[in-house]
């Protein structure tokens, strides 16, 4: 559960991080495409855990 909490901070980190480079002319990330990205990087995990391999984190 740890593990799973440390990996959800750190793609919620990146995808924030990466919003603002793609748009440096706002203050803040976008919400919408940080909570977006993060679901998509879980999904991409489970299924992976499903076929029996490591899943990535945001890469």
């Amino acid at each position: 559960m740890i593990a799973a909490l440390s990996c959800l901070v750190r793609a919620t980190a990146n995808i924030a991080a990466f919003s603002l480079l793609a748009a440096p002319e706002r203050s803040h990330g976008d919400e919408r495409l940080v909570a977006a990205g993060t679901f998509a990087d879980g999904i991409a995990c489970v299924i992976a855990g499903l076929r029996g391999v490591l899943g990535t984190n945001t890469f």
